[in-house]
């Protein structure tokens, strides 16, 4: 494998430094003992505006439509629908009895009560993000949705943010960001009531604050800078993998960029084009970008199986062949027509992914993150019949007897 440019990033995956540890730490402990008090002096510590209230009123959310272009409402409406259609779909495919006659096994899936959403806003507002949290959540049943995101300077939420909560039939939102709202949610505090999970992408304050909080409140994932490889044959127009690449890359300095091909036409045209970078885009290049030309197609998805990336993009010829050896990634695009971006905002597939290298462990968010599922099990004669010996050696071999008598006693029951 020929290396044109190494991405010093992957080192650094997965990477919670001790100092923001510790500050997170304190801003956990400061909400938990103090509440909404706590929430509003971090609110005018980081975000620079002072609130009298963390809710927004009915109005600001009915309002948002105003400063909305008609363009921007269709499309935000648009991946609303293309968003519960797919999810109305992975609902339909979670069956409850799986199996048997004598021996029924199954699952009944129960919608969580109250979550927790997070939203981006300040220099990257996300309703997109919105719009893939509380929807899935909605088609799964989950009755009460809470949405935290952070306030501009004059206490305002981003109109886009709030008309997409609208939409989705979201009432409940709180003017708040970081690592208090993670932990607000997770406690309660006097104004806002505790959820069972929390839910959305943040900066690494709100992501550690979900890792140091997962066990008193439930999370999706450790979701952290954007992520793509792109894996290109020569047939992959230049121009086109250049995109791929930067359209992550613009998400900021810490988010990954990477190209492996069979083709070194490719590899040097990418490696010069990307000399002319500026701003935040070279530097996030400079960190997460990354140039690797192998010999073959299976030897690329070796490698990228082996960074398991957030998206995967198979620019080559055939991509459905090959789609079986891909392991770990978050989301394939398959061929050449089929960039990051339309799972972004066009098709609705959820984009809220594992990062970091979660992907050999984790999966997207779905509809299946807002249910709990409870086994079920149905026994009857015949069943009891067929398990009785298993039931009876493993309760001798563990030395728990009762467990044994559990089944003898329904067996004297079925005699004759």
């Amino acid at each position: 494998m020929k290396i044109w440019k190494e991405c010093k990033k992957l080192r650094e995956r997965r990477f919670f430094p001790e100092n923001l540890i510790k500050k997170t730490k304190e801003i956990i402990e400061e909400v938990k003992k103090e509440g909404d008090k706590a929430i509003k002096k971090f609110t005018q510590k980081f975000d620079g505006i002072e609130l009298n209230s963390l809710l927004l009123n009915k109005n600001e959310i009915e309002k948002s439509e105003k400063y909305l272009k008609e363009r921007e409402k269709w499309a935000i409406e648009s991946l609303k629908k293309r968003i519960e259609n797919f999810s109305i779909k992975e609902k339909e495919k979670l069956n409850s009895w799986m199996s048997g006659k004598d021996i029924r096994l199954g699952k009944t899936f129960v919608p969580l009560e109250r979550v927790g959403v997070y939203v981006p806003g300040g220099k990257f507002p996300l309703p997109s993000s919105l719009l893939m949290s509380c929807i899935p959540a909605k088609t799964a049943g989950v009755k009460e949705i809470a949405i935290a995101t952070p306030p501009d300077k004059k206490g305002n939420v981003n109109p886009a943010i709030l008309y997409a909560a609208k939409i989705s039939g979201i009432k409940e939102i709180y003017r708040m960001g970081g690592a208090q709202a993670i932990a607000s949610f997770a406690f309660g505090t006097e104004s806002i009531n505790r959820v069972e999970k929390i839910v959305g992408p943040g900066n690494i304050y709100v992501t550690i604050a979900k890792k140091l909080l997962f066990g008193e409140v439930g999370i999706d994932m450790l979701a952290g800078p954007s992520e793509v490889l792109v894996i290109a044959d020569e047939k992959m127009p230049e121009k086109w993998v250049k995109w791929d690449i930067l359209s992550q890359l613009e998400h900021g300095i810490d988010s990954i960029g990477i190209l492996i091909t069979t083709s070194s036409s490719l590899s040097s045209w990418i490696y010069k084009e990307m000399k002319n970078l500026k701003g935040d885009i070279k530097k996030a290049w400079e960190r997460g970008g990354g140039i690797y030309e192998v010999e073959s197609i299976e030897e690329a998805i070796d490698v990228a199986n082996k960074i398991s990336p957030e998206h995967l993009i198979l620019g080559i010829k055939n991509a459905k062949k090959w789609v079986k050896k891909v392991k770990n990634a978050g989301t394939i695009f398959l061929g050449y027509l089929s960039p990051v971006s339309a799972g972004d905002f066009g098709v609705g597939i959820n984009h809220i992914l594992p990062t970091g290298g979660n992907a050999s462990f984790s999966s997207s968010l779905g509809v299946r993150d807002f249910m709990k599922e409870i086994n079920m099990v149905e026994l009857n004669r015949k069943g009891i019949e067929k398990i009785s010996p298993i039931v009876k050696t493993f309760s001798k071999i563990e030395r728990l007897p009762i467990h044994g008598e559990e089944i003898s006693c329904r067996e004297e029951k079925m005699k004759p």
